[in-house]
């Protein structure tokens, strides 16, 4: 799917509250012939539209994987 969808140079872009299914699914990109970078931030946790969000999260620290894959 993200061959056909990318141009061809073209960068794809994911994030992932660091499950060990996207650490899997990164090592399936690389084996695949991708190049792949992980980037880990630390993001707090804001209410969603009409303010509505998880009980008891507001301003909770999650951290957050950034997945960068291209192909050559």
């Amino acid at each position: 799917m993200f061959d056909r969808a990318l141009a061809p140079g073209g960068c794809l872009l994911l994030t992932d509250p660091c499950r060990p299914q996207g650490l899997e699914f990164a090592a399936r990109l690389e084996n695949s012939g991708w190049q792949v970078g992980l980037d880990m931030f630390s993001v707090a946790l804001e209410a969603g539209p009409g303010g509505r969000g998880v009980a008891g999260t507001q301003g909770a620290p999650v951290t957050v994987a950034l997945l960068t894959a291209r192909r050559d």
